[in-house]
Order: structure tokens, then C-alpha cells, then sequence
């Protein structure tokens, strides 16, 4: 008599087999996603799926962010700042010395951060047209510089130009803006792109090829102290002038005469000879104009400034007729001096 066992369910075993199916393939899954992170990961440089660095620092949230903006921002830097190396206007002249050289490059001005993203760019002078100087306006003694500051959209096309410092006539400034107004520049580039800027430009108007000079640039428009009508007369320092500068013979040396200016200028008188005649042309002058001393002569100043008035002279040398203008200050001290044959 046999006895009847029950018979063993399969399920048990089909559960556990299912179970080894599953984990074989989490460990393959586990297995290729870690190599498509390596080899990601080789290709970028860098791990994946971490934030991605900036060329200019800081990160952005997710990697597709930061190859869509190149790595970079895309903001382009704030208008830059040029300046020019001063062009010298001479009377009459009706083509103009072309500029050439430094001259026609402006150099960048700024901080250093600013300007970084130029480094490899420049301004310069495409094309120009001299002002109007005439001749009857040195002989009546104007000159002076004007300081412009000139906005150049992308095309080199100036766009504003404003008066930022004058020591000329009002007439002489029109003239410096309307011939400026007309000149043609190449803009700085930004990542290949030209972008505008601001550009200063000097110009210096000479009525004299002689000169020397104690002072520097005249302080902006504005700055006219107020010492008074009366007119200083400034005949005996200029004829003491006159006389050191036509002497051929040797002197003791001073701050003065050791100047390469005024030795310059010696040379000069020399050959002119003494004054015979001198003759001020404008005695009832009472403008007056503040100008910054050089450094070598800040010490005869208050605050490193002086009040000049220009004084018009017309002088008869001995091999020469000339014409002079010199700056004398409130005390009748002469500070520059101008001088050029008629």
C-alpha cells in the first residue's frame, strides 16, 4: 500500500530565477551607464554632469546651458575710451600735414578691466580734413589748443563732437569741431565686431614756429580768475627777455636758461639779432586765463596754477621784422613766450 505525497509547488523556484534574471541585468545596466560616463567625461575634459565653468568664472546650472552660451558671456564691455597724440595746425596751410605714425593710432585709456577685451584691437584716423586757419587769425594772434572728445559709431563715423578743454578763440573751436565732425575713423572691434567708442582729439593751433613755455595746457573753460582790470604792464620783463635771449654770450645757469626750450629759442634770436623796436599792440588786455605750471616751476605758484594774460608785441630786430606774444602773470613775470617773423 503505497501513501500519496503532495506534490512541491514550482513558483518558489520560478520567483527566485526571476529574481537572478533581474539583478544580471541591473549589473549590465550599472555596467554601461558607468562607461558612457567615462567616456564622456574623457571627451569634455572634465567630469559629467557637473556644473560647467565659465571662461570668466562662477558655473551655470546644467551642461546644455553652457554650450549653448560658448563658455563665455555674450555681454559686450562698456564703450572704451581712446586718445590721440596731439596734431599741430599751422596757419594757412590749405592741405594740412597728413598725420602719420603714432599720431593716427589712439592709445586706450581705463582700467584694466575694461579694456582687456581690446587688447588686440585700435583706433585710428581713416581720413581727415584740416580745419580752417586762416592767416589773418594768427596775425592778430590766435592760437591755442582744443581738446575734443568725439563718439565714433561702428561705422568710424563720428556722431558727437564736444569741446572738453580750450585755450583758443571761439571761432578757432568751431572750426576744430566742424572739420572733425567730417572725419572718418575705424571703430575698436569686439570679438570681431566693430563697436562704438569715445576718442579724444587735441589740436594744436600754431600762429608761431618759435616758442617756449613754463606752463602747460590752460584749465577748462570756467576756471577765469578774477584778479582785477588793471592792466600789468609787462614791457621791462619782456625786454629783459628779449635781451637774454639775442645774448651769444655765455651766462650763469638758472632754472630758466638751462631749458631745452629756451635754448632752443636763443638759437633762434640769435640770428635775428637785438630789438630795436618794440611795441605792444594790445595795452588795455584784461583777460585773464589760469594755466597749470609744470612741475619744475610749481614752486613760484599757489596749487600748482598760474593767472597769465597774453600780451601782443610787434618788435624789430635787427635782421627781422616779428611778431611775439608772451604770457605775463598778475605780477608782470613773463611765463611763455611766442615768436615767428612777418
Amino acid at each position: 500500500m503505497s501513501t500519496d505525497r503532495p506534490m512541491s509547488s514550482p513558483w518558489p523556484r520560478r520567483l527566485i530565477a526571476l529574481a537572478v534574471i533581474v539583478l544580471i541585468h541591473a549589473v549590465v545596466f550599472h555596467f554601461i551607464a558607468t562607461q558612457r560616463a567615462k567616456t564622456a567625461a574623457s571627451a569634455d575634459g572634465r567630469q559629467a554632469f557637473t556644473p560647467v565653468e565659465r571662461q570668466t568664472g562662477g558655473s551655470s546650472g546644467s551642461l546644455a546651458e553652457g554650450r549653448a552660451t560658448g563658455g563665455a558671456s555674450d555681454t559686450p564691455p562698456p564703450e572704451s575710451h581712446w586718445r590721440f597724440e596731439p596734431l599741430d595746425i599751422w596757419p594757412g596751410d590749405a592741405t594740412g600735414a597728413a598725420p602719420s605714425g603714432n599720431t593716427l593710432r589712439a592709445s586706450l585709456q581705463g582700467p584694466e578691466g575694461e579694456t582687456a577685451a581690446y587688447e588686440k584691437s585700435s583706433v585710428t584716423i581713416k581720413s581727415w580734413v584740416p580745419p580752417e586757419y586762416p592767416r589773418p587769425w594768427a596775425k592778430t594772434g590766435e592760437d591755442g589748443s582744443v581738446v575734443l572728445d568725439v563718439h565714433i559709431d561702428e561705422q568710424g563715423k563720428p556722431t558727437e563732437v564736444k569741446v572738453l578743454n580750450s585755450s583758443a578763440s571761439a571761432r578757432i573751436e568751431k572750426a576744430a569741431q566742424t572739420a572733425v565732425s567730417s572725419w572718418l575713423f575705424s571703430p575698436p572691434a569686439w570679438r570681431a565686431q566693430p563697436m562704438r567708442a569715445w576718442a579724444e582729439v587735441t589740436l594744436r593751433f600754431n600762429a608761431y614756429r618759435y616758442q617756449l613755455s613754463f606752463i602747460d595746457e590752460p584749465l577748462p573753460d570756467g576756471a577765469n580768475p578774477d584778479v582785477g582790470t588793471k592792466p600789468i604792464s609787462s614791457d621791462e620783463e619782456f625786454r629783459g627777455l628779449l635781451r637774454a635771449l639775442s645774448n651769444s654770450k655765455p651766462t650763469m645757469a638758472t632754472l630758466v636758461n638751462t631749458q631745452p626750450d629756451f635754448q632752443k629759442m636763443r638759437t633762434t634770436i640769435i640770428k635775428w639779432g637785438p630789438a630795436k623796436t618794440v611795441r605792444l599792440l594790445n595795452p588795455q588786455e584784461t583777460v585773464w586765463r589760469e594755466y597749470v605750471a609744470k612741475p619744475e616751476f610749481r614752486s613760484n605758484s599757489v596749487g600748482g596754477t598760474i593767472a597769465v594774460r597774453w600780451d601782443l608785441y610787434d618788435v624789430l630786430h635787427e635782421h627781422v621784422h616779428a611778431r611775439w606774444k608772451v604770457a605775463v602773470d598778475p605780477y608782470g613775470r613773463i611765463w611763455a613766450a611766442k615768436a615767428d617773423t612777418l
